[in-house]
């Protein structure tokens, strides 16, 4: 329905199949405009360079890559490259924002919005650059990163935000152009880790209030068959 927003929480899932079922989503709501939808997952290590990236901005070499069991996958959102990972939660809106009647400028805000306000919750104060859209920051480094795609008024790919993510992946790239950013996570901040159940649920919470949208959570083994989803269990 227009007004709801369906929640699919996958563990974790391979960045090349969430990207695929992006895609297939997006095709379906072009038929049935009155969904909209919100994955919420990890994904393995991976680096995944967006409409703006340049390839050089990956710093080290294939056989490294291999050895520390990194993906690299090229994605249709805008940006550039950055990093996904366990202990990162990856938030992918898929919402018909022409419905809503918000512009992609808008929306962009309203992802800011959603992740500055999540990070209240958790008590970490947190900020947007004005001149650096696309971001929050926490104590001057950056802990989330917002890449967006919006085709025919519906919306995919989203967010990430770092919570209990081994930053040294960032070390290896250029993350979103930028060879001084520096980056941080919810656990380096409040020095302990948090349940990542508690954050999904400040998420889901967070973005049906900030979008006047009613949560429903989904079948997840059937939404699993009914796509051929293969999902990584969490050890």
């Amino acid at each position: 329905m227009a007004n709801s927003i369906q929640i699919v929480p996958i563990e974790m899932m391979e960045y090349a199949e969430g990207y695929e079922l992006q895609k297939n989503l997006h095709s379906q709501m072009l038929k049935n405009s009155d969904e909209n939808l919100l994955l919420i997952l990890q994904h393995p290590h991976v680096y995944t360079l967006g409409r703006r990236a340049n390839q050089n901005h990956i710093l080290i070499n294939k056989k490294e890559l291999d050895k520390l069991k990194i993906q690299t996958h090229i994605s249709n959102r805008g940006g550039e490259i950055t990093y996904h990972g366990p202990g990162q939660l990856v938030i992918y809106p898929l919402i018909n924002i022409k419905r809503l009647k918000i512009s992609p400028i808008e929306y962009i805000r309203i992802l800011e919005d959603i992740i500055i306000n999540i990070l209240s919750e958790l008590n970490i104060d947190a900020e947007r650059k004005n001149e650096c859209p696309g971001g929050v920051w926490a104590n001057q480094k950056k802990i989330a990163a917002i890449g967006i795609r919006i085709s025919r008024g519906i919306t995919s790919h989203g967010f990430s935000l770092n919570i209990s993510t081994d930053l040294s992946y960032f070390n290896h790239i250029i993350p979103c152009g930028n060879p001084t950013e520096t980056y941080t996570s919810v656990s380096e901040i409040l020095d302990t880790d948090i349940p990542i159940s508690k954050i999904k649920k400040i998420i889901i919470e967070q973005i049906s209030k900030k979008l006047n949208l009613i949560p429903k959570l989904v079948n997840v083994q059937k939404f699993y068959k009914q796509h051929s989803i293969t999902p990584i269990k969490l050890s």
